[in-house]
């Protein structure tokens, strides 16, 4: 069988452009791991008057021990102060009655204030705020309010939303009631260490 001038140039190409596209994909192609954020995932964290009254600290102190544990390099202590920059955590009303937290990383502007920085971008500190009213509409119950912290805390320890078709994880977009799974913390570690 001949093999035409044309075909023989487009196999060529191929395996040209086969290898240079594989270089071009990161080795973990599959992580859910933000590049940026914290430098350390040694930090504190401070509850605003809103927590207190809504009574998360109890669920906010829980996430904290279930996330320490998960490396040696993970400890997230709680402080009475919010100056520095330590996380800062708000309860109160959001805009989606169906968006029970959110999370937002911070970095320092070149005008000295602190503005919204990108999941690629080094943070200083992060925000989590929990919506007392999609909870309530929601009806969530207390399993499912506890992974929304949870799940929320994984953002400030750098993890990224998991797909809704990836293995099973906190980080998933989804109302859920689980703790992090073997999944989290094996990204977890990969982004911090053991």
């Amino acid at each position: 069988m001949k093999i035409s001038k044309s075909a023989k140039k487009f196999v060529l190409l191929g395996l040209i452009i086969l290898p240079l596209t594989f270089s071009l994909v990161p080795a973990d192609a599959n992580a859910v791991r933000y590049s940026g954020g914290r430098t350390s995932a040694i930090f504190n964290a401070w509850y605003s008057d809103s927590i207190h009254s809504y009574g998360y600290a109890g669920w906010i102190d829980e996430a904290r021990f279930t996330w320490n544990p998960v490396s040696s390099n993970i400890e997230i202590t709680r402080v009475i102060s919010s100056n520095g920059t330590p996380d800062k955590y708000y309860a109160g009303v959001g805009t989606d009655p169906f968006t029970a937290g959110g999370h937002n990383g911070y970095k320092k502007s070149a005008s000295g204030s602190y503005v919204v920085a990108g999941n690629n971008e080094t943070w200083a500190y992060s925000a989590v705020s929990i919506y007392q009213n999609a909870i309530t509409f929601m009806n969530l119950s207390d399993a499912e309010i506890q992974s929304t912290i949870e799940h929320e805390m994984g953002h400030s320890l750098g993890l990224d939303h998991t797909p809704s078709n990836g293995p099973n994880s906190i980080m998933k977009s989804l109302r859920q009631s689980i703790k992090p799974t073997t999944y989290d913390i094996s990204e977890v570690r990969a982004k911090w260490g053991n």
